[in-house]
């Protein structure tokens, strides 16, 4: 009797020290548990660390027709990006990423994320994203697409609930284009949209309507069947420090010991220059110079005095920039190792 009892109690010991934890997070109605977290769908598409509460999407192209793709009611959730995802629905009474908890979605210059929604018939009750919550945007390129009606993104799910919330949208260091089906307004319901280190194009505001929230022109007219564009004010990095306006006219990145470097605008408008003089810059873990722009433009390094620039990286001078970039030096200075991606990089 005493060895059944035994016996009894080791197999409920191991009942209890099997059983799987279960979170408040869903992937194509699949619920995200300590035994599948590694590998949720079982493609490696997707991965949860529940002590970080990070819900890590690799690329691929997640698509459900009975399911939202993301279902999460995790307070502080960070939703990173790696490579280019897509997440599309095409069920009319489902969103494509549902979000009951404050979240962060996150990545590197290198990340796209595009989220749409797409089904059979031109429904309006939801959305690519709807996001009952604060949701923060950073450090990716992004797109969310409504491609029938609707607004992208909003923290409602239904079209006429117009209730006031004080939930915000905010969005830091990334390239967003929100884009509504029909007539409908891109971002709408949020009480605020903050945005940090981008800017909103056309120029607009967010204004309140009787309730309603939504983006508006600057004559206050709101921005209906337009895409939503937000663009990185970002311009590139020296060293280990991004440039972009808050830093622009002092840019002092670790491994720098003398020197002055300064961004500058045209007075014509016709590009931007990064501005160097009697600078000694050394780097074993950065690449030196990087130049990003938002669109095609005309770049330039101008260099000034005595300069030792030096990178033990696999590139100096590297850009994105769809266009030419040019390195002028009055004097000496010293490159090592010249790289480009998309550009010409021209020394004059």
């Amino acid at each position: 009797m005493k060895k059944l009892f035994a016996l009894l109690t080791m197999l409920c010991m191991t009942t209890v020290m099997s059983a799987a934890t279960n979170y408040d997070l869903w992937i194509k109605g699949t619920r995200v548990t300590s035994s599948n977290a590694s590998d949720i769908l079982g493609t490696k598409a997707a991965s949860y660390n529940a002590s970080t509460k990070t819900l890590t999407l690799n690329q691929s192209n997640i698509e459900s027709s009975t399911d939202e793709v993301i279902y999460s009611r995790i307070e502080g959730l960070t939703i990173n990006v790696n490579g280019t995802v897509y997440l599309r629905s095409t069920n009319k009474d489902k969103n494509t990423v549902s979000l009951s908890g404050t979240t962060t979605i996150t990545g590197t210059s290198q990340s796209s994320l595009t989220i749409t929604r797409a089904d059979a018939t031109a429904g309006t009750g939801y959305q690519p994203i709807r996001a009952n919550c604060d949701l923060d945007i950073q450090n990716l390129t992004m797109r969310v697409s409504n491609l029938n009606g609707g607004p992208a993104i909003r923290p409602f799910n239904t079209p006429d609930d117009t209730s006031s919330t004080a939930f915000t949208l905010s969005i830091k260091d990334a390239n967003v284009t929100f884009a509504a089906g029909g007539t409908y307004y891109p971002i709408y319901g949020f009480k605020t949209v903050s945005l940090s280190g981008c800017s909103l194009n056309p120029m607009t505001y967010y204004k309140n309507d009787a309730g309603s929230y939504y983006v508006a022109d600057n004559s206050g007219k709101g921005l209906t069947g337009k895409d939503i564009v937000i663009k990185n004010r970002k311009y590139g990095a020296f060293g280990n420090v991004t440039i972009d306006d808050t830093n622009a006219s002092s840019i002092k990145p670790s491994g720098m010991t003398k020197g002055t470097a300064k961004l500058y605008n045209f007075a014509n408008g016709a590009g931007k220059y990064l501005y160097l003089e009697d600078v000694s810059f050394s780097s074993s873990s950065n690449y030196g110079i990087r130049v990003d722009c938002e669109e095609p433009c005309h770049f330039e390094i101008i260099i000034k005095g005595n300069n030792y620039l030096k990178s033990t990286r696999s590139l100096f001078i590297a850009s994105n920039t769809p266009g030419t970039v040019y390195v002028k030096a009055s004097q000496s200075a010293k490159l090592r190792h010249i790289l480009t991606w998309n550009p010409q990089v021209k020394l004059v």
